[in-house]
């Protein structure tokens, strides 16, 4: 899924000082995903982003068949998400926070008997290298039907 943010809207937000800016997008498996950014990192994304428009937030699910045969056997058959932020015009990634924060949060849905302790989310870094997010928290809401996963990026 991919959102397009005015900068100019961004560079608002940020100047208002409001601790978080959210942003929630559908997937297209079903759920959400939210992501909210601290002041710090909008400004980042600001800065950045320079005198472009408009910037791009994706957030999608990894083909597999597109990693290494060595990432393939790490994730197994757990999820692989991509986030990016892409300042449009300029065609280049924003990966830097700058000490600001982005957190995640995935309405992701368990197997029957799959425990929240098991589940392991992956994500591909700036290089397209798989990372497993060791700051994910799995947490189950009304008997399973709205399962989250919420983890925190510093970078990515």
């Amino acid at each position: 899924m991919i959102l397009t943010a005015n900068v100019s809207a961004l560079r608002r937000v940020a100047d208002s000082g409001d601790d978080l800016f959210i942003l929630r997008i559908p997937l297209p498996s079903g759920g959400y995903a939210e992501i909210s950014l601290d002041t710090v990192a909008l400004n980042a994304i600001v800065e950045q982003a320079g005198k472009i428009d408009n910037v791009k937030i994706t957030i999608e699910f990894t083909d597999k068949t597109k990693l290494s045969k060595k990432d393939r056997q790490l994730v197994g058959d757990e999820l692989v998400f991509e986030f990016i932020i892409m300042a449009v015009r300029k065609d280049e990634r924003i990966t830097d926070l700058r000490g600001g924060k982005m957190t995640v949060t995935l309405q992701l849905g368990l197997a029957t008997g799959e425990d929240n302790n098991e589940r392991t989310i992956f994500y591909r870094d700036s290089e397209g290298n798989v990372k497993k997010s060791e700051l994910g928290i799995y947490s189950r809401r009304k008997n399973g039907i709205n399962s989250v996963v919420t983890f925190t990026f510093l970078k990515f």
